[in-house]
């Protein structure tokens, strides 16, 4: 049997900007973020996570941190 197996990773990293207020900083970051001036380095991984699936849709399960 064929199992898809879906595996999340999660990436954090601090970024200073200066802005007038938060809505602004978020504005700031998005842009540089899409941009590609904000990177977020492969060796900032928070958590990592996994679901199994069968072929057919029929069971998975709950998301596992490994």
């Amino acid at each position: 049997m064929k199992y898809y197996v879906t595996i999340e990773e999660l990436v954090s990293k601090a970024f200073e900007v200066e802005a007038d207020d938060a809505c602004k900083a978020a504005q700031i970051t998005e842009r540089k973020y899409k941009c590609g001036e904000f990177i977020l380095d492969p060796g900032s991984l928070v958590c990592k996570q996994m679901m199994v699936e069968d072929e057919n849709n029929i069971s998975a399960t709950e998301w596992m941190e490994f």
